[in-house]
């Protein structure tokens, strides 16, 4: 299943902020992504115009608005030009 919307790198604090305001403590919010290795920056952007971002920095975004990296299971989020793209289902909780 492709996801409805791309979420910029810039974005991504914003959008984990709402997320920690709209839940009750212990609630959670699950998400796919394109993953990438871990860098300085944390993120890319992909020549096919979709971003990847390391589970590192994903889990370090959320920390900063309040909510836990519970899980990370890496799998295949979608097949270009027939090869599976790298990506992983995240869990995440409001402390």
């Amino acid at each position: 299943m492709k996801s409805p919307f791309r979420v910029l790198p810039a974005l991504l604090a914003t959008l984990f902020a709402a997320v920690a305001a709209s839940l009750r403590p212990g609630g959670l919010f699950l998400f796919t992504l394109e993953t990438m290795p871990d860098s300085p920056q944390g993120y890319t952007l992909n020549p096919t115009g979709r971003y990847a971002h390391s589970v590192a920095y994903v889990g370090r975004m959320a920390a900063r608005n309040g909510l836990s990296l519970l899980e990370s299971v890496d799998a295949p989020v979608r097949m270009e030009l027939l090869q599976p793209v790298a990506g992983a289902g995240v869990v995440l909780r409001k402390n």
